[in-house]
This record gives structure tokens, sequence and C-alpha cells, in this order.
């Protein structure tokens, strides 16, 4: 494990109504990336994926912990985001002044600016795919079109319901910026207070930077629409971001110049926290959350996985043995349950169970897998049900009778069944007749352990 010297970062947690601040050596921390010139704005996922923008050997480059290299040229391919589908987006520059448009890893160029291009850390994915920018100043959906028509609106954050927040300009009575919302309007509405660098989350809490009262932008502090002021520590307080469970990370002056140690925090629902190290020599990370179940089915059967024969001709089968591609978008093998393949005057009724996994102290648990699904005429089904009792009883969690024919990857929230040391998750493949096929593969749960009452703060120190 590398390290490096005096990056701050806060996570904010209230625990009856009180607020503790405590200090916690990063044990954790990791060295994702060093030695390109610089980086900018790390964005991190459930699936623990993060993306980055960094200049080397003369061009900007979006990078990938996973994938490694996105995209790259000499003209600002910058401002990454990436959703938890492993959707990456960022501005690209095909010449000229800077970046000229927003392209996607999946959906190529998905908005080519005429006249002003999108202004700078402004685009944004959610995880139903959308996407969100500033253009002149007002804010744009590439679904929904324009959003806003009141100018000045420039970085903003998007959650899953489609509600966007950004901070929005006036000049009157004197220069100064609010928080809107495309939902609710004016969050805030001052008229000398600076606030800025919004972040939303799922619950609709909204956090920023503010300045303090007559506008001065030598103290900033954190602010949520919920819980009012979060802190008083009469330093600089800035780039804030939150999660679904109201975890609060941001960046602390530590005596630096912001425009050289801009360590720009992103936390995901698991809080794992990455930031740039504050000599802008490389992306740091601390883990929170613990990997319980990982399979990618390069070995078949599946070590202490169960395949299961209801009744029929055919059961789960490693697309090694069927003759099919993986189209799930995984990598190798993959588990294919595959009534074409059985053959006709065949019929399947299979099952494919995940090893007892150990959600006992979790307090979060999400499931991820990618899958593709080729339904025959409403004939067959494929089924995603959890037992907390080892197989005994089940629970129905996903159902599709229809066509998912665009690979991607599913995530099933599992939170409300932790607390068993006997989870157990299966695949029921039902094939009456001679019909199509179902694949899976990167099957993964990942776990928040320790029964965390959410809002906790930390003080994360590298050192």
């Amino acid at each position: 494990m590398k390290e490096k010297n005096r990056t701050i970062l806060l996570v904010l947690i209230f625990i009856s109504g009180l607020m503790v601040v405590r200090s916690v050596e990063a044990q954790a921390m990791t060295i994702v990336a060093s030695g390109a010139d610089y980086y900018e704005r790390p964005r991190i996922n459930d699936l623990g994926e993060i993306v980055w923008c960094q200049y080397n050997a003369g061009e900007y480059q979006i990078m990938s912990n996973f994938r490694g290299l996105i995209s790259h040229g000499p003209y600002n391919d910058r401002d990454p985001d990436i959703n938890n589908h492993g959707e990456i987006i960022w501005r690209y520059g095909d010449g000229g002044q800077g970046p000229n448009g927003i392209a996607s890893n999946i959906r190529g160029i998905v908005y080519d600016s005429t006249g002003q291009d999108p202004y700078y850390d402004t685009a944004r994915i959610n995880n139903l795919g959308e996407i969100v920018y500033s253009h002149y100043d007002d804010i744009w959906s590439i679904t929904r079109g324009q959003l806003t028509n009141t100018n000045g609106n420039r970085r903003l954050a998007i959650n899953d319901l489609g509600e966007v927040v950004t901070q929005h300009y006036s000049t009157s009575p004197i220069a100064h910026y609010d928080i809107l919302s495309t939902t609710r309007g004016y969050i805030t509405l001052s008229t000398t207070i600076w606030e800025w660098y919004p972040d939303i989350n799922n619950s609709g809490e909204i956090v920023w930077q503010e300045t303090a009262a007559g506008g001065s932008t030598d103290d900033w502090e954190i602010w949520t629409n919920i819980r009012g002021q979060i802190t008083f520590d009469a330093t600089d307080s800035v780039n804030p971001a939150i999660n679904d469970l109201g975890e609060i990370v941001w960046q602390q002056w530590d005596g630096h110049d912001w425009e050289i140690y801009d360590t720009r925090p992103h936390i995901n629902t698991f809080g794992t926290i990455v930031w740039i190290t504050n000599d802008g020599n490389a992306i740091a990370k601390v883990q929170e959350a613990e990997l319980v179940l990982d399979e990618d089915f390069q070995t078949w059967p599946p070590p202490d996985w169960t395949i299961v024969e209801n009744s029929g001709t055919c059961v789960w089968e490693s697309n090694s043995t069927t003759g099919r591609t993986n189209f799930t978008d995984g990598s190798g093998n993959c588990a294919d349950a595959d009534s074409d393949w059985c053959g006709s005057g065949t019929s399947m009724d299979t099952e494919l169970w995940t090893p007892r996994v150990n959600l006992s102290r979790a307090s979060v648990a999400i499931l991820y897998y990618k899958t593709r699904y080729e339904n025959f005429a409403g004939l067959d089904y494929a089924y995603v049900d959890i037992s907390t009792d080892g197989g005994i009883t089940w629970t129905n969690l996903l159902t599709w009778n229809e066509d998912h024919s665009v690979a991607g990857t599913i995530n099933i929230d599992l939170t409300p069944y932790v607390g068993s040391a006997n989870t157990v998750i299966r695949f029921h493949y039902d094939a009456p007749g001679y019909y199509w096929w179902w694949q899976l593969d990167d099957v993964k749960i990942i776990a928040l352990q320790g029964k965390v009452t959410p809002w906790i703060p930390l003080l994360l120190l590298d050192e």
C-alpha cells in the first residue's frame, strides 16, 4: 500500500441527534492510480469501478480502474461520470477550444454542441441512464430536453428520480449563487451568500458548500436542505458529496492552494471514498464495503454453487458446453440455461443456487449480475429468488417473461433481507418446451458490514 500525506476528508454521521467527529487512520487507503502528470475528478459507482481524468504525455485521458483507458485525445476529454450499470460519460473534444460535447462508452456521442460547449463539471448520469448537462447556462437532459430556463446554472447533480440540482447565478442585488432544483424550485434563496457544488441522493437530501453571511468566500461550510448547517469549523469545507445512506464526504482546507490541491472526494452507497491526493499525483480510495460473493463462472460447476434439476431434459451449463457466445457483456465463460441448445422436444426447469452468504452483520447489501435473456413468445420464465434460511423458503426478487435482449448489469437491493448467515440467491429458469436461453455472468454481492447506524462521522487522514 502506497501512502500520501495531508489529504483530509470528512464523513459526517448523526447519532441520536448528536454530531460526533472522531479521527481514524486510513488503514485501508490504497493508491488506485499514479504516474500521470496530474489527475482530475474521480467518481465511483456501487460496484467499486472508479473513473477519472488524467493528463499524461500531452493528452487528457478518461481512465477506469477496471477497464483501463476509456478515451484519450489532445482536446480535453474530461469530467467523467459512471453509473451502476458501468456506463461512463465524459465531456469530449474533437479540436478547437476544448470539450465540444458529451460521449458515452456505450452510446458513443450523445450530445454534439453547436456554439457554447458544455460547462465544465456538469455532465452527469444516473442509474436509469439519463444524462444531464449545462449548455448556455441552462440544464438539459438527453431524454427530456431543456429542464431550466433561468440562465446561470452550472455545476449540477441528478438522482435516480430525475431530480436535478444546480448552483444558480444571480447578480441581484449583488453577485451570488443559490441552489435550484428542477423539481422543487429554489432550495435556497439568498441575496448575498454563495452556495456552490450541490449533490443529491435518492432520498432527496441535497448537500452544498456555503459562504458565511455577507458572501465572503474566505469561509465555506457544509449545509443540507434537511439537516441545516453541518460544519462549524471556521475553515473552508468544500466539494461535498452524499450517498444514499446520508453519509457526507468533503474536502477541508489544509493550508494549500485550492487550484492546485483540489481533492474532489466522492463516495458510493457502501462508503468507499475516492479522492485525488493533495499533491495531485494519484487517485486514492478507502474501502468500507465487503465483496461477500464474486463468481465469474470460469470454472464449471462453480465451486460451492448448487445446480438443481426440477424436471425436464437439461440444466444450467457453462456456455463453453452449450457453445453459445457470452452475450452478457462479461468476458470468458458464463452460466447458460439454454433451451435452444437442449433441442427440439425437450423442456427445462432448472435452478442455479449461490453458496450460503453471511449477511448477519450487514446493514446494506446489493446483488449485481450481468445478464441477457431471450424469451420465446412469453412461454418461458426467468426468476431471481432469495432465501434467508439456506434454501427452505424463498421470496421472489425479480420475474422476467419477456425479452431482455440488450446485455446489462442488474442490481437488486437485498437490504430488506439482511440479518441471516444463511442467505442464498437462486436463478430459476423454467422453459416447458423448446424455447430460447438465459445467460448470467459476474454475479456479486456487496455488503456494508457492521450494523452501522447511517451517518457516523469519520475524519480520514493520509499519513
